[in-house]
């Protein structure tokens, strides 16, 4: 039995129903990572104040889901694999932007009181 020799689990016979329900929350990831925040606040400031070493339950299973075992029998676990990295994949892309824009903004300083539109991606540098 491939399941039981794996060193990573596999998917039940009956992950299948809940197949489009992980991608449509992979996707979902991806949306709340790309939201606008309005705040007085950087964004550095605010990742300093986190504790950037540990990963949050959320991405230790998205970390879990892209290392599934290929199936044979099943394309589900094929299916969930490839959300998983597509939206692991676009979380460190939008990461890698928002550092940047953040780089090139960061010399052209606003004045106090003024307020920042930011997105802050739900990785941080730590995390990546």
């Amino acid at each position: 039995d491939f399941q039981k020799k794996s060193p990573h689990g596999a998917l039940k016979s009956d992950a299948a129903e809940f197949s489009d329900a992980f991608s449509e929350a992979c996707s979902c990831l991806v949306e709340l990572s790309s939201m606008p925040k309005y705040n007085n606040i950087s964004c550095d400031d605010q990742l300093a104040d986190e504790d950037m070493d540990k990963l949050p339950p959320w991405l230790q299973g998205l970390l879990i889901c892209c290392m599934l075992p290929s199936s044979s029998i099943s394309s589900t676990s094929t299916s969930v694999q490839l959300s998983a990295v597509s939206t692991l994949v676009e979380l460190a892309s939008t990461l890698s932007s928002v550092r940047a824009t953040h780089a090139k903004s960061k010399a052209d300083e606003r004045g106090a009181g003024s307020v920042m539109v930011t997105m802050e991606p739900l990785l941080t540098p730590g995390q990546l």
